[in-house]
């Protein structure tokens, strides 16, 4: 399913954490969020915004994340329709700190073919995912061993909204990761692979297809931080085997920002 080689030219990409384009990092100068100009290092996530001046919002914003969820109460607004029909192609890499995945413009033009949900009255694309490892969000004061983001936009691919997907080992095998956890680079490596064919409606079934979720107005969750954002996190956790949860972690590196304080996020509202 995936044929390995380097990507030379640049393809567009938007993270909801990483807001760089990494599919251009090898070959046009941008560098690993780890060693970005800025600085920031995940040890001292709660200094963020102090010196910088692009990113203040990290140390004054309203509506920061990731945050702690209560264990109860799940949201009853803003309910997601997803719909997860083709298969995707498009650039498998590692953002720095685990593995991170680029969809193409599979029209050629924007991401409006690309799977999609709607919430309200407002139609969000898929453009991109990555991990993070343990969780950034708490679920009644705990994390789970890592989290996935599905980082959707508007059709020009603008971030409107993250879908985030607690992950823990347990003695069953995801069909998901399956897809790709054997091929993904290691957290120090520039390498691109191209994938011709993932299915990411096994990623939502795996959690139920959010029958269960929170939502909250958030925000990125490294710098620059910006806000405007709507998050929906899954109350299921997505299972994984021993061995993909290993395999996940030898290619990873701590990325979890710390909790933030809640203000004016209106969870479930």
């Amino acid at each position: 399913m995936l044929q390995a080689f380097f990507i030379l030219a640049a393809v567009t990409s938007v993270l909801a954490c990483p807001e760089h384009d990494y599919n251009t990092r090898a070959t046009d100068g941008l560098v690993k969020r780890a060693d970005a100009p800025s600085g920031w290092t995940y040890a001292a996530s709660n200094t963020w915004g102090v010196a910088g001046e692009n990113d203040t919002i990290c140390l004054t914003g309203t509506t920061q994340s990731p945050i702690n969820l209560p264990s109860s109460s799940f949201s009853r607004n803003h309910v997601p329709t997803f719909k997860y029909t083709a298969p995707v192609s498009g650039a498998l890499f590692n953002w720095g700190f685990g593995p991170g995945f680029s969809l193409n413009r599979t029209n050629g033009v924007d991401y409006s073919a690309n799977p999609s949900f709607k919430f309200d009255d407002e139609t969000v694309y898929l453009l991109s995912w990555h991990t993070h490892i343990p969780s950034e969000h708490l679920v009644n004061n705990a994390r789970t061993r890592a989290e996935l983001h599905l980082v959707h936009g508007d059709a020009t691919g603008t971030p409107r909204g993250v879908v985030g997907l607690r992950i823990n080992p347990s003695h069953r095998s995801s069909p998901f990761f399956e897809q790709f956890i054997s091929e993904a680079p290691h957290h120090d490596s520039s390498d691109r692979k191209q994938v011709d064919e993932i299915d990411m409606s096994l990623a939502l079934k795996e959690v139920g297809n959010l029958k269960n979720f929170w939502t909250y107005r958030g925000s990125l969750t490294t710098p620059p931080c910006s806000e405007g954002l709507r998050w929906w996190v899954a109350g299921k956790v997505l299972e994984v085997s021993d061995a993909q949860m290993q395999a996940l972690l030898g290619v990873s590196t701590y990325s979890a920002r710390v909790e933030q304080m809640v203000w004016n996020h209106a969870i479930g509202l």
